[in-house]
């Protein structure tokens, strides 16, 4: 086994910005069952898909990280509309990503992500590892996970804020 750098080593290098976590709101988790190292998706969507936990991440994407643009995970494709549905509602350009989408369209969502006219693109296990993208400022977490792997993709994937 060949290993990387440490995350830790890779902050303090200047490899990665040292993120700045802000967590709006406690989330239960403790009734969510664990399959297979990650919460089960249909208990964790019954618990993320609830709009005042959506409308939180919306309230305080506005007060963090205005104005950046951001990456949402969530925990699928009918979670990832209702966010996007929020999102535009007031006005932030927001864009669902996934993997029913031919190349020319996720490339577009991605280029317009990247140029900021999209604000916030949302995915459901879609962009993760090994997806760069320099001008994220902001990771929006309404995928909880028990996988450490995965958690660290969704963290590392933005530059700054991690609103969770």
């Amino acid at each position: 086994m060949v290993r990387g750098p440490e995350v830790a080593w890779l902050i303090e290098n200047g490899f990665l910005a040292r993120p700045v976590y802000y967590a709006p709101m406690e989330v239960d988790l403790s009734g969510v069952h664990i399959r297979m190292g990650d919460y089960t998706k249909s208990e964790i969507a019954e618990v993320m898909e609830k709009p005042a936990i959506v409308g939180c991440a919306v309230k305080h994407y506005l007060k963090y990280a205005a104005g950046k643009t951001a990456i949402t995970f969530c925990v699928n494709l009918k979670h990832a509309a209702q966010v996007a549905e929020q999102f535009n509602a007031v006005g932030i350009k927001s864009e669902v990503i996934d993997g029913r989408l031919g190349d020319n369209d996720r490339r577009g969502i991605i280029d317009r992500l990247g140029s900021g006219i999209t604000k916030n693109m949302i995915s459901c296990d879609l962009v993760g590892e090994g997806f760069d993208c320099p001008s994220v400022g902001a990771a929006i977490l309404l995928r909880p996970t028990a996988s450490l792997g995965l958690h660290l993709q969704q963290c590392l994937d933005s530059e700054t804020e991690i609103l969770s």
